[in-house]
């Protein structure tokens, strides 16, 4: 086995999210897994510039260019990329491209002159502005065209062939489920649990699961965090669009540890369907289960789920492995796996950043609760490295330097401060 030594987990400071070298990222991670799965480069790219990147679409120069910073210099040579046609103008701009785009997939069946003429009377578009020839060339260019909607061409899909990756941790597939109902005592009111679960595509062992009482983004984070302690890191990882899926704080965490975050196309669930499989094996074994021998807190329910994958659903022969079991089948490509060097540094890749600017009375607020930070810095812009679940400190940084810890805001204690010195009589 091989620890992780790159760059990505020995940065000690990791920069606040960008969205733009995210949306490049994640241009650059579908272009990868292309070439992944024996497409020629050249290939890769078109197929690539056929599809949307956070609502908007890039050319195959374009896209090559950000796939070799990548591989020269990493997430870092995402981050600002100097724009070659600054200071000219374009037919269409990206904000127009994107009003156009969303209105004729609203009203696929309207013309295209009814379009221009409600996006112009919206204010979107001024007359004169454009051209036609630009208008219907950006259609065509992505397949909005009346030919290729009556096609269908503009929709994508998932996998339609049966695939398997060829060691494990080269893709992990992950969803939600909603689970049982709690009931810490008889008559009690019961409360609703979800499962969180990642499996590893090859060997479809279940890296982490765990229920929680909440459908939320630091769910999903907790348990990939688990996951990649107990068993490295993932080559790729596989998502639906759902919100939490698709956090700008899970982006940042995937990019940094030069994970490809990949998400399902619409109308395409049953490409994961393996992970979709384990779900309904899960109910009808484990939970069913549960009825004989109930739990009644969630610490108990984890730690009886955990026994079961361990002891059980792990050591079973699978049929779509030819009879192996996914433990064996996973420790048996253990020379492949990326270790965690340092656990340390990865939980400060799950902190959460938020800015916020400093009040005059040298408060921030988070999540409408009161923090106090250091004189100083009064009525600067602050960036907040905290936890996503609200425990451990709240990490005060400024221009790159650490400020130590923000304090809970006691108004009450700092009411005994206050004297003659801080009014006129």
């Amino acid at each position: 086995m091989r620890d992780l030594q790159g760059p990505a987990l020995m940065e000690k400071d990791p920069k606040p999210p960008n969205p733009r070298a995210l949306t490049r990222y994640s241009a650059v991670s579908q272009v990868m897994q292309l070439l992944d799965e024996g497409l020629p480069l050249a290939h890769a790219l078109a197929v690539c510039a056929q599809r949307s990147h956070d609502g908007r679409h890039y050319g195959s120069s374009t896209l090559e260019k950000w796939y070799y910073r990548y591989r020269k210099l990493g997430y870092a040579g995402l981050q600002e990329l100097p724009r070659k046609d600054r200071g000219r103008s374009q037919a269409l701009s990206g904000q127009m491209q994107e009003d156009l785009r969303k209105l004729r997939l609203e009203h696929p069946r309207l013309s295209v002159t009814s379009l221009l003429r409600h996006l112009e009377k919206e204010g979107m578009f001024v007359a004169g502005s454009y051209s036609l020839s630009s208008v219907y060339r950006f259609l065509r260019e992505h397949q909005l065209d009346a030919r290729s909607l009556s096609a269908g061409l503009h929709r994508e899909g998932g996998p339609v062939k049966a695939f398997e990756k060829a060691l494990p941790n080269q893709l992990w597939m992950s969803d939600a489920m909603h689970g049982i109902h709690l009931r810490s005592e008889p008559g009690g009111k019961s409360r609703k649990t979800y499962l969180m679960g990642i499996i590893d595509d090859h060997s479809r062992l279940i890296v982490h699961a765990q229920y929680y009482f909440q459908e939320q983004s630091w769910c999903l984070m907790d348990t990939f965090k688990q996951a990649i302690k107990r068993r490295g890191i993932p080559e790729t990882f596989y998502t639906d669009n759902g919100k939490i899926f698709t956090s700008e704080h899970m982006k940042e965490v995937c990019a940094q540890l030069k994970v490809r975050l990949v998400h399902a196309r619409p109308y395409a669930a049953y490409s994961k369907g393996k992970i979709e499989r384990f779900f309904l094996t899960l109910q009808k074994d484990f939970e069913q289960s549960l009825v004989f021998k109930p739990v009644s807190d969630l610490g108990q329910l984890n730690q009886r789920l955990w026994r079961w994958l361990e002891e059980d659903y792990h050591r079973r022969p699978h049929s779509a492995l030819g009879g192996q079991c996914p433990a064996d089948r996973f420790h048996a490509g253990g020379a492949s796996l990326r270790l965690v060097a340092d656990n340390k540094q990865l939980e400060r890749f799950f902190l959460k950043t938020i800015r916020r600017k400093v009040r005059h009375d040298c408060t921030i607020s988070i999540d409408n609760r009161l923090w106090e930070v250091p004189v100083a810095l009064r009525g600067q812009k602050i960036e907040l490295r905290l936890d996503p679940r609200g425990a451990g400190p709240v990490e005060i940084w400024y221009r790159e330097h650490y400020h130590g810890p923000a304090r809970r805001c006691d108004k009450h204690l700092n009411g005994n401060h206050f004297s003659s010195r801080n009014y006129e009589c």
